[in-house]
């Protein structure tokens, strides 16, 4: 009781400081903004990987494409498939194992970029031809993991050796039915 006899509702204040409850919910508001702050990290983390192995895909596909391109356009035979009797080729580019491989076509061909070019990823390729000296190329990067291409590169160039000598490539697939990671022989 107070000088004038009345009951005080609140016979202590405290004076400063917080009360359980505000201390709860500020904790709780607290950890919500960590957890959103870290879920804005991680996302930013995996879309940097993301880019940076599709940036990855897309040098090395393209590095692919430009090889074959640049050893087949000034070709002056071109055998998809083998080398007919009678004929012979100097150079083979060779898809097996996922891997691009290149040599002299008398000797063993040899893994063009080694196994740590692909990490992880496979190579596939398709080839077909039209008027005897296009040829029509894709070149895609496949991760067997994710079940998915991670890159794919197309693209039709003139052969303008065989062009020049009036040649058409020798086993050349069609549109309908392209090869599949073929043996391509070639001379230049």
């Amino acid at each position: 009781m107070n000088r004038g006899g009345e009951r005080r509702a609140h016979p202590r204040v405290a004076k400063g400081g917080f009360t359980l409850v505000e201390l709860i919910i500020s904790m709780g508001i607290l950890a919500a903004l960590i957890g959103l702050v870290v879920a804005v990290i991680l996302t930013a983390f995996s879309n940097y990987d993301r880019g940076a192995r599709l940036t990855d895909a897309k040098q090395k596909t393209q590095a692919i494409y430009t090889f074959c391109q640049q050893n087949l356009a000034e070709a002056t035979a071109v055998y998809i498939g083998s080398v007919p009797a009678g004929s012979t080729a100097e150079h083979v580019i060779e898809f097996k194992d996922g891997r691009l491989f290149f040599g002299s076509s008398s000797a063993t061909t040899e893994d063009l970029y080694g196994e740590n070019f692909y990490a992880g990823c496979e190579v596939r390729v398709s080839v077909y031809c039209s008027r005897g000296d296009v040829v029509h190329l894709t070149v895609e990067l496949w991760d067997p993991r994710e079940g998915k291409v991670l890159y794919k590169r197309e693209g039709a160039f003139r052969l303008s050796g065989l062009s020049l000598l009036g040649k058409t490539v020798h086993g050349a697939p069609s549109e309908a039915a392209p090869a599949s990671n073929p043996v391509i022989y070639f001379s230049s």
